[in-house]
């Protein structure tokens, strides 16, 4: 292990593009800030978007960002009065701006992955305990609700290819125990995966082909990570 890169006000809050030189993420801590890229070959860091505050009674910023595929752009939750957040897309170079998805009621949003020309988005009412999983058009902003829950927020993997999302859900009333599924972006059906019984298992990822999700489990008595091949939304 070595490390890569430093830069002030780096966070954990980001992403990393598809080519694995570039990192982004929210400058200046506090959970959101001014979003931006650095080089991780050279350590140059370059700011995307601006205009953040940390003003007890004025916080605005960037939070969590995915690149697109090309990764020559960014989506990102933007955090805005009166506690509201948006979905925005923007060149990494700065320019193009705009803003895809947003309500006019108090809301949080976390983006969770870009591909086949569509972001995966959590998105939940700040007076509410119900998290939905959305898929929002990276070309129009249409939005596709995927799956409504209540209660602990799930996991979520978006496919490289933008097929399927995996989604880890926790069993209600357990903390020790939660069901694998896969939702298809194109009609929203559900597939459940195979379960154990009084497990956790949590989604970790793709492969970079697609054809294998990687999970963490209990189920040898530790905490191993697996790898299910899958196929048109079925486990092989």
């Amino acid at each position: 292990m070595r490390r890569v890169q430093f830069a002030d006000g780096l966070t954990e809050i980001g992403g990393i593009s598809p080519d694995g030189r570039y990192l982004s993420f929210v400058d200046g801590g506090h959970g959101h800030g001014d979003l931006s890229v650095m080089d991780l070959a050279t350590g140059q860091k370059q700011q995307v978007a601006k205009g953040a505050s940390h003003k007890a009674n004025v916080k605005v910023g960037a939070e969590l960002s995915v690149f697109s595929p090309d990764g020559k752009q960014l989506a990102y939750g933007w955090h805005g009065p009166p506690d509201n957040d948006q979905l925005r897309i923007i060149n990494v170079d700065g320019t193009g701006e705009r803003t895809l998805f947003k309500k006019d009621h108090p809301m949080w949003i976390q983006t969770h992955g870009w591909a086949g020309g569509h972001v995966l988005i959590m998105y939940g009412r700040r007076d509410s305990k119900e998290t939905q999983i959305l898929v929002v058009s990276a070309a129009d902003g249409s939005v596709q609700t995927l799956k409504t829950l209540q209660g602990d927020q799930p996991q979520v993997k978006l496919s490289p290819d933008g097929s399927w999302v995996a989604v880890a859900v926790s069993h209600p009333g357990s903390s020790l125990e939660n069901t694998l599924s896969l939702i298809s972006t194109a009609d929203g059906r559900e597939v459940p995966l195979p379960k154990q019984a009084g497990l956790r298992q949590w989604v970790q990822g793709w492969t970079p082909d697609g054809k294998a999700l990687l999970f963490t489990s209990t189920r040898d008595g530790r905490n191993n990570l697996y790898g299910l091949r899958v196929e048109n939304g079925k486990a092989l």
